[in-house]
């Protein structure tokens, strides 16, 4: 209850709907472009995904309890990359890093946006990416992966960010017009929303500025890969 007022608070005072999932955010997720733009930028998303994931030595540790689990028919790499999870300090680490957190969002809406991405999580979850085997196993397997973000959700995380940061942008252009002219109901020119793709480009451009990689290749030998790249 206390947080939706506070929602609603961030809403009407400034149009910030960081915490709010927005009118086409989960459409996003498979729209086309967008999962070109993800495809092009595989390589370094699960290379910061590792990064993060295993800052503190804590993905190492779960993914000992569900590497069994994997299905046998794919690498090892794929069941590495699909054993590794990343916990919520994890996140807000890589998103300090990048200047996502506080200057796209603050911690609430991170933990917000951070559940409805986890929504999901329950034993289809674990069906999805680890093989009917896993999920036999029990709820109680699945109940380990309910508050841990996996590969696809911390891609899913970065599209449903950019959603929700270009529908602030619309909310405070149309909060702008209706504080000069409280009658003037028409859209301005810049009051259409970005597509999807386009979207996510502007976010990833913004964290290849951000500093980043910079602090990652100085944390570790040889850094990650390499900026993103805008163009699919």
């Amino acid at each position: 209850r206390r947080a939706a007022a506070r929602r609603t608070t961030m809403r009407e005072r400034t149009g910030n709907v960081m915490g709010d999932i927005v009118d086409g955010e989960v459409a996003a997720l498979s729209d086309a472009g967008t999962q070109a733009l993800l495809n092009v930028n595989r390589h370094s998303l699960r290379a910061l995904f590792e990064c993060y994931a295993d800052m503190h030595g804590t993905s190492s540790r779960r993914r000992s309890t569900v590497r069994s689990l994997a299905s046998t028919d794919i690498t090892r790499r794929q069941r590495h990359i699909d054993a590794t999870t990343m916990a919520f300090p994890e996140l807000l680490a890589f998103c300090k890093d990048f200047c996502v957190v506080p200057q796209f969002l603050d911690m609430g809406q991170l933990q917000e946006l951070f559940a409805a991405v986890n929504a999901g999580d329950d034993d289809s979850e674990i069906r999805r990416h680890k093989g009917t085997q896993a999920a036999a196993a029990g709820s109680s397997v699945g109940k380990q992966f309910v508050d841990l973000l996996d590969i696809k959700e911390f891609e899913a995380l970065l599209v449903r960010l950019s959603i929700r940061l270009d529908a602030t942008r619309l909310a405070r252009l149309r909060m702008q017009r209706l504080k000069k002219d409280p009658s003037n109901t028409i859209p301005g020119d810049d009051e259409v929303a970005m597509a999807p793709a386009d979207a996510l480009r502007f976010v990833l451009g913004r964290l290849n500025t951000s500093g980043g990689f910079g602090k990652v290749a100085s944390r570790r030998s040889g850094g990650v890969a390499g900026a993103f790249v805008l163009k699919a």
